[in-house]
């Protein structure tokens, strides 16, 4: 790891090893995933990009509901960023996914060219499949990491992420590279979950209940789902899980996770260079969710949010524009 990357960060803010309360009591967790199954707050059937057991068939599903879903993405600016901020744009998607908000970028959003950026083969190589089957020749896709992107200085007018930040080994040199591939001038517009927000486990593939990272031990969460995956092979969609692992940041983490906070991303911005024109916070219950009493949480959680600034647990995403200084 170079000298200068997340270490030195991470003495400077003393980070813990976990962001958990730290119970440890893994029955506990494994009938609380029980019960949710059959609920609304049941598992989200989505294919993973992460020990995926689904068939290409379902990832190129996927890729066409990201197509249907990405006008999502605007929506976290708060009105704020239009598709015209793409139009005409050479744009880099840093982690693209299965392809399909790639694809709306460039055919929908009118962006000159756009190239989608992932960490999987197997997942590039879908994420073409499905730019050729909507005969979009202006999106191309690459392997590679957001550490070290492959990409010349200043190739880039935009860079957009959807939940990526959270993902990648070190977000600190990830936001230095979107920062050298963009052009003086450019913009990049990034939504992400921090790791302190009641959903932000990703555990959607087994469960949605909240909050189960803040309060149980990451390594005592994994044995109960791996548990669970286990005694129903074939349900789920997903491989036996790995262990958590200590982050770039300092923290022990569910897998795929860096354990990024809100004040993480904040200096990371600020040593990368990068102006901060926008920052939205969003709360973590939308109106949309199908649970009770969620259309009035959500507006009680966003006047709270007008007012103040809510704890980072009821926080659901952030949206951050970003400015690459002239010169």
């Amino acid at each position: 790891m170079p000298a200068d990357s997340s270490v030195s960060g991470r003495a400077r803010h003393r980070h813990p090893a976990t962001h958990s309360i730290g119970l440890r009591w893994t029955g506990l967790v494994r009938c609380l995933i029980s019960l949710s199954q059959g609920t609304r707050l049941g598992p989200l059937q989505t294919p993973q990009t992460h020990g995926p057991l689904s068939p290409a068939g379902a990832e190129l599903a996927a890729a066409k509901a990201e197509y249907q879903d990405g006008l999502r993405f605007f929506t976290h600016f708060g009105g704020s960023l239009s598709q015209r901020a793409l139009s005409g744009r050479n744009v880099l998607d840093l982690g693209c996914g299965y392809g399909g908000r790639t694809v709306f970028y460039a055919v929908d959003c009118g962006a000159a060219t756009v190239e989608g950026l992932e960490v999987s083969e197997a997942i590039v190589a879908r994420c073409r499949e499905y730019a050729d089957a909507k005969d979009c020749a202006n999106a191309t896709f690459r392997l590679g990491l957001a550490e070290t992107l492959p990409y010349a200085d200043r190739a880039f007018e935009v860079v957009v992420s959807f939940d990526v930040l959270e993902h990648v080994d070190d977000p600190f040199r990830a936001l230095r590279e979107i920062a050298r591939v963009l052009r003086p001038g450019g913009h990049a517009y990034l939504v992400f979950p921090t790791y302190l927000g009641a959903r932000s486990s990703h555990l959607d593939y087994v469960t949605r209940l909240p909050a189960l990272h803040r309060i149980f031990d990451p390594d005592r969460i994994m044995e109960a789902v791996n548990s669970v995956l286990s005694a129903h092979p074939g349900r789920y969609g997903i491989k036996r899980q790995p262990e958590p692992t200590l982050s770039t940041l300092g923290y022990r983490t569910l897998p795929s996770l860096n354990g990024l906070t809100l004040d993480d991303a904040r200096v990371a911005i600020a040593e990368a260079g990068l102006e901060l024109e926008l920052e939205r916070l969003a709360p973590f219950i939308r109106e949309s969710d199908p649970i009770p009493g969620a259309r009035w949480a959500a507006r009680v959680l966003e006047a709270w949010l007008r007012r103040s600034s809510l704890p980072e647990l009821l926080i659901g995403s952030v949206a951050v524009s970003l400015r690459r200084p002239d010169g």
